[in-house]
């Protein structure tokens, strides 16, 4: 359903989280409104990074025989705004969620990121396929078919002369990954099966009833027409002969 709410509040921003008040707003990422356009704004309100977000259409696939639109999580999240004191491109400032411990979320293997961040961490192996978090929405009825939900979570290690002093191998002003999560669902095969027996047949049937009506319509016309102009004719014959009704 629709996020009004979140630990009872409508703003995640008045009790010192965020800059500004950010209202919350979207779903949970499981239901959105039917008939899906593929220029609407989707919104989900993520409890992750706090803060609601518009996904972004990728492209058109299929799934166990349901034509599916998939959406992924845009890459504006992790950019430089003030609101969610953020000023390093690519990450997800939590610090102020998380009680001031510097905790930065980001793509996994820094997906998306660029530069000196990802040179510093070894293995950093950037993948769309196994990288992005998407959802797949059947535009229908608006129902989340499939999820993958991808996140990185890490932690900033400033610039420091105190590292530097007593060690100067020690990497600082770095992102240095905790762990990433990878969390997935995805429709069954009964439910694909019941989707497509109800919803697809429904439309089917639709689409036949429409498309015979209008092949049939301009027949039905056609002899209706035909109709009237040949009682209109024999009405005008009958009086032109002189015919009378028999009592």
């Amino acid at each position: 359903g629709i996020n009004a709410e979140y630990g009872g509040k409508s703003t995640c921003g008045t009790s010192g989280i965020w800059r500004d008040d950010v209202r919350i707003m979207g779903t949970e990422g499981t239901q959105f409104p039917p008939n899906v356009e593929k220029d609407d704004a989707l919104i989900l309100f993520s409890t992750d990074v706090m803060r609601p977000i518009v996904f972004d259409f990728l492209e058109e696939v299929d799934i166990k025989d349901i034509h599916l639109w998939r959406y992924v999580i845009p890459q504006s999240v992790f950019e430089p705004n003030e609101t969610y004191y953020q000023s390093i491109y690519g990450f997800a400032n939590m610090t102020s969620v998380y009680g001031g411990v510097p905790i930065f979320i980001s793509k996994p293997n820094f997906f998306g990121i660029n530069g000196s961040y990802v040179e510093k961490i070894d293995g950093m192996v950037q993948n769309a396929t196994e990288d992005e978090t998407v959802i797949d929405i059947e535009p229908i009825t608006g129902a989340v078919m499939v999820a993958e939900k991808r996140l990185q979570l890490n932690v900033y290690v400033p610039p420091s002369r105190i590292f530097n002093r007593y060690n100067k191998l020690v990497q600082n002003d770095i992102f240095f990954p905790i762990f990433w999560g990878s969390e997935s669902a995805i429709i069954t095969d009964d439910l694909a099966e019941k989707f497509r027996n109800k919803v697809y047949l429904i439309r089917y049937v639709e689409h036949l009833v429409f498309w015979v009506c209008i092949i049939s319509g301009p027949a039905f016309i056609l002899l209706g027409s035909t109709l009237i102009v040949f009682v209109i004719v024999s009405v005008w014959y009958s009086k032109k002969m002189g015919y009378q009704p028999v009592d």
